[in-house]
């Protein structure tokens, strides 16, 4: 009996730990009931789910974008496309990062830079900026890919500029205006010049990177013509036009060649052929009070530029000569020239007269400047110019000039305009 006994709750027992097992397991495996609004309120971890391969880019591949740049990644879910609010980046959309297509959009954005960069809505128009434009990699100091969904939800790309703002701030200054260097040899011959490629005419310039530039100065050394080209900043575009060089204005071009002091002044158009393969090209030159216009042509640009050099020079240099040898060197002293700006303005306004063909320093220093003066012609000339205007007037404060000196005025400043005495040796 007791054996029955003790079989019946062994049983038992055996039974409840089964019913326990089976109870647990099904704690283990049955599906919780979680809340959507829990799961809301949940931070969760941020995942990128892959995106079908579609979504990129038409031509977008990871080889053909270079290791400087972020390549564009599966596109996620993102908000509508925000230009960036930065003066030195820009935003544009793209169909692929075809290296064609990214030097497009650098060039739509270096210049929309420039724009908003500059208070001059003609910025943009200047050769040196021209000649940034052409090559915009230079100021670009990174750039990314990046994708966004429209409204629609449609995947779609931008190129993110980036650019130097160091770089960018240099090339604004450069168009700045300001005078050129001062002229010491009036001998120089200022070329303007203008290639007109089918109806586009681009004024040339110091820093032009046309390959006319470069044949230009090298024939001009070739057959001895020591020549100058302009500086092309905002004083220049709004007084001198390509069209004015092209229908040979010899008015608008002498007031814009007036800041740089020479007494010759060369103006060119060549211009591309509509049909046939020659090139045209008219000329004038200036100087001494007359003009005088030429015609050449040319299979290439390359070969006006060397008809038009080869031809001009003997007739510029010659000039340049003979007022050579009617020429006289007289040594100006000028008192109260205070500082090297003074210096400066004293030696940009001298070259302004018509009668000074070179103007070199002999000596400096704190308050006074001696500098020797090739005359053109008669130096009485020079007297009379110099007695018709008030900023340099005679130095009364000497009596007697040092030793040397031919010529003894000073220069009148803005706070020192009242009108002074004049004395001078006599002109030997």
């Amino acid at each position: 009996m007791t054996k029955i006994i003790v079989l019946i709750c062994i049983n038992m027992l055996i039974a409840t730990s089964t019913l326990a097992i089976q109870t647990t397991r099904q704690n283990i495996y049955q599906p919780q009931s979680i809340s959507l609004s829990a799961v809301a309120n949940t931070p969760q971890p941020s995942i990128i789910a892959p995106q079908p391969k579609q979504t990129t880019p038409p031509q977008l591949s990871q080889a053909t974008v270079p290791n400087t740049a972020t390549s564009p990644p599966t596109t996620p879910s993102l908000p509508a496309p925000t230009q960036p609010q930065q003066p030195y980046m820009v935003e544009l959309q793209v169909s692929g990062n075809s290296e064609e297509e990214r030097k497009q959009s650098f060039t739509a954005a270096l210049e929309q830079v420039i724009a908003q960069n500059s208070k001059d809505p003609k910025i943009t128009t200047l050769p040196t900026i021209k000649t940034a434009l052409s090559n915009p990699s230079a100021y670009v100091q990174r750039y990314t890919y990046v994708p966004r969904n429209n409204a629609t939800g449609q995947p779609i790309w931008f190129l993110q500029i980036q650019f130097n703002q160091t770089a960018v701030t240099q090339l604004l200054q450069l168009t700045q205006a300001a005078p050129p260097k001062p002229i010491a040899d009036k001998n120089q011959a200022l070329v303007w010049l203008v290639k007109d490629v089918s109806g586009n005419k681009i004024m040339e310039d110091e820093s032009s990177n046309d390959m006319i530039v470069p044949v230009l100065q090298k024939n001009a050394q070739t057959f001895g013509l020591p020549i100058l080209l302009p500086v092309s900043d905002l004083q220049e575009v709004n007084r001198i036009k390509a069209e004015d060089i092209c229908n040979l204005n010899a008015a608008a071009i002498k007031d814009a060649s007036k800041r740089y002091g020479t007494n010759t002044i060369v103006a060119g158009c060549i211009k591309q052929p509509a049909t046939g393969n020659v090139w045209t090209s008219q000329w004038i030159l200036l100087r001494d009070n007359r003009s005088d216009n030429f015609n050449f042509t040319g299979i290439t640009a390359n070969d006006v530029i060397m008809q038009a050099t080869r031809a001009l020079a003997p007739i510029i240099t010659n000039a340049s000569q003979q007022s050579a040898s009617q020429s006289k060197k007289l040594t100006l002293r000028i008192t109260n020239v205070n500082d090297l700006n003074q210096y400066n303005e004293v030696v940009r306004y001298l070259t302004t007269f018509s009668q000074v063909a070179q103007v070199d320093l002999a000596k400096l220093n704190a308050t006074e400047v001696e500098l020797s003066i090739n005359t053109i012609g008669d130096s009485q000339a020079l007297l009379t110019a110099l007695n018709a205007q008030t900023k340099l007037v005679r130095n009364t404060d000497v009596t007697t000039s040092p030793t040397g000196v031919d010529l003894d005025y000073k220069w009148v400043t803005a706070s020192n305009e009242q009108s002074q005495a004049i004395s001078a040796k006599p002109v030997p």
